[in-house]
């Protein structure tokens, strides 16, 4: 599965058009479409069968609308979906994503389930129908906190990250503690060293440190942006001291500094 960030509304709207989507999309109309994928702020990926917009209602908070034909549905769909919540969460500042759920649309509901999302609240005419009048809406969203207690790519990257870890300091000859084993930190480990392959180093720093201090764990320091260079310490009883200089660069690690 390939999504790709696009500014033309070309492709979706014709995706929106088909009479077997058009009922699903709500008020979301072609020109709204077209004039919102100007917009910088917004975020819209596709694929093959389909994709998704993401309308920043404000920062950090983006309002998902997903478009797929009918050969797109299913497994497809929900692939895609994982691939783009990965977008939106590593590569742009977003924070939370809400989605909207008309009365009676199983497929969708069962897709934002999936996904992790939950009820925020429901509108009783939040969601226009086909003869003028409106119906039901539940608006549910999903946080960065849960996105990341569930990604899959989330936690490999985060074991990924300390292996590798371990693996380049033994090259160093230099000793780092060993701890042990907590699958919450490789959780939060793997979305930071995602955001920091996307180029998105201050959101990665920040929302790492934010697990960090919930959990106990000593924080990290960026020291520099470009090139993305990180301070690491580890706790010795109770004190915190500091243990060595990593480089974030194409994916891949490297040891700067071991004290």
């Amino acid at each position: 599965m390939i999504l790709k960030r696009t500014m033309d509304a070309t492709f979706l709207n014709s995706v929106a058009a088909h009479p077997d989507v058009k009922p699903t999309i709500g008020p979301l109309k072609p020109e709204e479409l077209t004039q919102a994928l100007l917009n910088s702020g917004h975020v819209a990926l596709q694929a093959e069968h389909g994709g998704f917009i993401g309308i920043k209602l404000a920062d950090g908070v983006y309002e998902c609308h997903s478009l797929f034909l009918p050969e797109g549905r299913g497994a497809y769909a929900v692939e895609a979906m994982r691939e783009g919540l990965r977008y939106l969460f590593t590569r742009t500042d977003c924070m939370k994503v809400v989605t909207k759920v008309p009365e009676g649309n199983k497929a969708a509901l069962g897709a934002a389930r999936i996904m992790g999302f939950s009820n925020s609240f429901v509108l009783d005419r939040g969601w226009p129908l086909e003869d003028g009048s409106f119906g039901k809406v539940s608006v549910m969203s999903l946080s960065l906190e849960k996105w990341t207690s569930m990604d899959g790519l989330c936690a490999s990257k985060g074991e990924w990250f300390h292996h590798r870890l371990e693996e380049l300091t033994e090259e160093m000859g230099c000793k780092i503690p060993v701890h042990y084993d907590e699958p919450a930190h490789n959780r939060a480990a793997g979305a930071a060293v995602q955001m920091y392959a996307a180029g998105n180093p201050v959101k990665a720093t920040a929302t790492y440190n934010m697990w960090a201090r919930q959990a106990g764990f000593p924080q990290i320091v960026l020291m520099s942006e470009t090139p993305t260079m990180i301070d690491m310490s580890y706790l010795d009883g109770n004190s915190e001291k500091r243990l060595l200089v990593i480089g974030m660069s194409d994916g891949d690690m490297e040891v700067l500094l071991c004290r």
